[in-house]
């Protein structure tokens, strides 16, 4: 079992070979102690995934600056791998989750411009 992804990353340098890598779980981070954008950062040459979640395995909802500091990281970094989300439940309506969905990303990754 990989807890960590400093774990994943001693795993994936033992394994030593290209189509390995790892993943960011937002669910996923209890063993974690540093901040989501800190991990991101510290890992972002081993992350191959992304797992979107909140911490009750349901679409996230709430933009919170934890999301916006996590894809902040992600676009900086120019991550361009999956992205996917992981739900524990059969919704109600798709459809709308999805609409849900792509407006928390609209949102959690809109570029603050400058003045």
């Amino acid at each position: 079992m990989v807890n960590t992804l400093e774990e994943a990353r001693t795993l994936i340098d033992k394994i030593g070979q290209p189509g390995i890598g790892g993943m960011f779980d937002f669910h996923n981070t209890n063993d974690e102690s540093a901040p989501w954008e800190e991990l991101i950062q510290a890992h972002m040459a081993y992350i191959a995934h992304v797992h979107l979640n909140d911490a009750g395995g349901v679409a996230p909802s709430a933009v919170t600056e934890e999301y916006r500091k996590a894809f902040q990281i992600l676009t900086e970094n120019k991550y361009n791998k999956w992205v996917s989300l992981e739900i524990f439940t059969v919704p109600e309506d798709p459809r709308a989750l999805l609409r849900q969905v792509e407006n928390f990303l609209n949102d959690v990754v809109a570029i603050k411009e400058t003045a």
